[in-house]
């Protein structure tokens, strides 16, 4: 059994680990607002495709859309 100490610390670690995630995702959707045909963005995930791997660049081919 944990005491209610060791549970709030979790707890508030488990927030701040949702609140980095969220800011990650934040500044991944603004770098891709800004960039242009040929820039280099860096993937972090969201598609089923086997071909895109979670952490590498790529080029983009067009400009950004349905964003």
């Amino acid at each position: 059994m944990i005491t209610e100490e060791q549970y709030l610390e979790a707890k508030r670690i488990i927030d701040e680990y949702h609140q980095q995630l969220e800011l990650q995702y934040t500044n991944s959707r603004v770098e891709l607002l800004k960039a242009k045909k040929g820039d280099f963005i860096t993937y972090i995930g969201g598609s089923k495709s086997k071909y895109l791997i979670k952490g590498k660049k790529y080029s983009l081919t067009c400009g950004p859309w349905n964003i």
